[in-house]
């Protein structure tokens, strides 16, 4: 907080926020109050790029930092992929040559987040990474800059 808005007394988050302490800035006395704490946020709020780290993450299951054909095909079919097994390895394939991919190895976090970025493997708002991310995890995430990308997309 600026120096105006601590001696206005304004509440203000400690860096530590994650232990949900608020902190109020010294009063003209020089003394500090510390509120109640938090209600933990039931949301993690996330940027788009930090949305893609965790949807790869979550595909990775090997643990390896590539999403190999299995990987990438649970990625697929989460978001919407119908084909069978040999449709999928096709695909697959398919994508790793027109990338230049090792496709024993996989793709790595830079290389998905192409992909889904640019359309190669479906376009995906925000709102339908988070749904695939629901999906897959069980758990909710909110991206903060989805007006941000829709509006990039739609221009």
């Amino acid at each position: 907080a600026s120096a105006p808005e601590a001696r206005a007394g304004k509440t203000v988050a400690p860096p530590n926020k994650a232990k949900g302490v608020m902190v109020k800035p010294a009063s003209a006395d020089g003394k500090t109050a510390a509120s109640a704490p938090e209600a933990p946020e039931e949301e993690a709020v996330m940027t788009r790029g930090t949305l893609i780290m965790r949807l790869f993450e979550a595909c990775d299951q090997d643990k390896d930092k590539h999403l190999n054909e299995t990987e990438m095909g649970y990625f697929a079919r989460h978001g919407g992929f119908n084909g069978n097994d040999a449709e999928w390895t096709k695909e697959y394939r398919f994508l790793c040559a027109k990338r230049l991919i090792d496709g024993k190895r996989g793709l790595e976090m830079k290389r998905f987040e192409e992909v889904i970025n640019d359309g190669t493997v479906g376009v995906y708002s925000d709102n339908e990474l988070q749904a695939l991310y629901r999906r897959m995890t069980g758990q909710n995430l909110e991206v903060k800059d989805s007006a941000k990308r829709a509006e990039a997309v739609s221009s």
